[in-house]
This record gives structure tokens, C-alpha cells and sequence, in this order.
């Protein structure tokens, strides 16, 4: 199968909008019915994404923007996005209008989108045209992130077919043959289900962050930090990718071992300096806190659903057999890290998995 990073985009923005707005879009296969304009919202946004940031870190750019050139990369981006937001705004004002009707079914009336117009009425600072505004950087989050965690978790398992059969023998136990992930599953208990997926899903984050530098912030005053003294206007970031990969905190860093992420490997770091690769910020790809992405939990189910039902019904391996690692893989770094090009995968209808 060629074009696996179009059907994770594709498949992303179909989750996303089930929650988001209660619909079911079926984008990811071109051949289904789909509203207008999805196909292409996914493919500009991840068009766009992918020239945003080497826009952003370049000289020529930065100089012709202020002086008022627009270069043909900046009229590209500028037209992909004009797309992209025409499209969220149709998709946001038609539920509007629904909803003002009363129009709107069981399953739209349990969307967030449906929430959010509630809260609404109760603050009236928000303005619809705000409303659409968030519901676009939301759209286009949801295509390009969990797209990159999904391209970078579907590439690990096809090079790694040992770590692919213990993941599909631990979902066929816990969720039967075919089996998917349902909300008894997730609401089992915290950190109790599905301990291998987790750490599959963890360890690739490690290796392949979607946002090597997840975190900038400027200092408003001076602040001593860790024995140093940062000075007031510094730029700070966090570089979730280094201390992951560190072998003096993580041994045989370039080796793939979700095992590293198991509880008892967790506990056994505690009160080491390796500890710190266990801190919340380094730990999950939508970062913590008060300023963690607001999507982070909606994200999070989208990934995981994806992979439980490609491992539950299908194996999968790469086309190209000379690929035996992440690190094989070339990468282009636009809003996340995306493999480029993506390689193609062989797929065969999965069998009962052997312990």
C-alpha cells in the first residue's frame, strides 16, 4: 500500500470530526461517500504544515516578509490555508444553523462542538467567528499531529515484527480476535489496560517526538533554573528529543525496546537521574499542564484506536527490506516531523497471534 501518510491524515481528521461535531466524514477512503472539500482539507493542511516551519527558520523569508515580498512558498502557504479555513468555516456554520433549528441527531448533540455553543449562550464574549477560528487551529491539529504519531508508530511496527506480534497477541488476549478499543476497556482502571501498546506507542514518541522542541517560552525576569542563571527576555525551550535519547539516561537509546516503559521498569528509574525521562513534559506527545494541548485526550484515543485496529486486523511490513529502523527513514521537520517520503507497506490479513 502506497500513500499510508494520506490515509493517516485522512483517518485522523475522520476521528477527530466524529467528536468534534457528531459526524461521520469517511475521508479516509477516497472511494466512500464524503462531504466536499475533506479530502482536500486534509492533504492542504498537511501541504501547509509542511511549509510552515522552514519558513519560519528562514533568513530569505524573514527578510522578503518585511519588506513586503511574498514569496512563491508564502503564497503557497496563504492560498492552502484559505482553503483549508473556508472549508472549517462551511463545516462550523452549517452545524451552527442545525443547531439553532433543532436539527440536530443523538450523535451531534454529544459532540464538542455541540458543548461548546452551549457554554456559549453563558458567555457572550465569544463570537462566532471566534468559535470558528478555534474550531479551524483544532481541525488542523488534529490532521498533521496524530498523523505524525500514527505515520512514526505504523513505521516502527513494520520494521520491528517481533514488537508487532506482541502487540497483536496482547490485543487479541485482552480484546478477543478483531476486537476493538471500547470505553470499557479505556475506563478499566488507570494505567491498567493495554500496558504493551502504551509502551509501544511511548518508546516511539522517544525516538521520534512529532515536536522536537515542544515548548518556547521568553523569561520575563531573571530565573534561576537548575544552577543557572537565565536572563530576563531569554528565550526558553525544551528539547523533548535530546534527554530521550541520551545514553546516559536511556542505555542502547537507538534500540527500540517498549519494555523500557513497563510499570515495573518505571519504578526501578525512580530516585536515579534517569528519572527524568519519566517527567510529564517529556512523557506524552501533547505535552502537561495548565498549557498542554486541549485536544491531548481526544488525540491520545485517536492514535491508540488506529493502531489497535490495523495490529487486530492486519500484519504489515515494509516494501523495502533494506528499512530496519526509524533511523533508515528520512524526516522532514514542518509543524511535526513527518517521514518523507513515506515508505510503502505490504499488508496481509492478520491471523490468531501465538503468546
Amino acid at each position: 500500500a502506497d500513500s499510508m501518510d494520506s490515509f493517516a491524515a485522512r483517518s485522523s481528521f475522520d476521528l477527530f470530526t466524529a467528536a468534534f461535531f457528531g459526524q461521520l466524514i469517511e475521508s479516509a477512503d477516497p472511494a466512500t461517500p464524503s462531504l466536499p472539500g475533506n479530502l482536500e482539507f486534509a492533504e492542504a493542511i498537511l501541504d501547509a504544515t509542511m511549509l510552515l516551519v522552514p519558513m519560519l527558520q528562514s533568513p530569505v523569508e524573514m527578510l522578503k516578509d518585511r519588506v513586503g515580498v511574498e514569496s512563491a512558498d508564502a503564497r503557497l502557504l496563504r492560498d492552502k490555508f484559505s482553503v483549508t479555513m473556508e472549508h472549517a468555516s462551511g463545516l462550523v456554520r452549517s452545524f451552527v444553523e442545525r443547531w439553532e433549528a433543532g436539527e440536530l441527531n443523538k450523535y451531534e448533540q454529544a459532540s464538542y462542538l455541540r458543548a461548546a455553543l452551549d457554554r456559549r449562550l453563558k458567555n457572550e464574549h465569544v463570537t462566532e467567528e471566534a468559535l470558528v477560528g478555534i474550531s479551524f487551529i483544532l481541525l488542523a491539529a488534529s490532521v498533521d499531529t496524530t498523523s505524525s504519531l500514527v505515520n512514526w508508530t505504523l513505521l516502527q511496527l513494520a520494521v520491528d515484527r517481533e514488537a508487532q506480534r506482541k502487540l497483536a497477541a496482547e490485543l487479541q488476549r485482552e480484546l478477543g480476535v478483531g476486537g476493538s478499543l471500547t470505553p470499557e476497556v479505556t475506563q478499566s482502571g488507570r494505567g491498567q489496560w493495554l500496558p504493551y501498546l502504551r509502551s509501544v506507542v511511548r518508546e516511539v514518541h522517544r525516538m521520534r517526538p512529532s515536536i522536537p522542541v515542544s515548548l518556547m517560552k521568553r523569561t520575563a525576569t531573571e530565573v534561576d533554573m537548575c544552577g543557572y542563571t537565565v536572563p530576563a527576555g531569554s528565550l526558553v525551550m525544551l528539547d523533548s528529543f535530546s534527554p530521550q535519547n541520551d545514553p546516559a539516561l536511556v542505555p542502547d537509546a537507538h534500540e527500540f525496546r517498549p519494555e523500557r516503559w513497563l510499570p515495573d521498569a518505571v519504578v526501578a528509574r525512580k530516585g536515579t537521574a534517569a528519572e527524568v525521562i519519566d517527567h510529564p513534559l517529556l512523557r506524552a506527545p501533547f505535552s502537561a499542564g495548565a498549557r498542554m494541548c486541549p485536544g491531548n485526550k481526544i488525540a491520545n484515543f485517536e492514535l491508540l484506536t488506529m493502531v489497535v485496529q490495523l495490529v487486530q486486523d492486519w500484519e504489515f511490513e515494509l516494501e523495502d527490506a533494506s528499512i530496519t529502523s526509524l533511523l533508515d527513514i528520512p524526516y522532514h521537520q514542518g509543524t511535526t516531523v513527518q517521514p518523507q517520503p513515506m515508505p510503502n507497506f505490504v499488508f496481509r490479513k492478520r491471523r490468531p497471534a501465538t503468546a
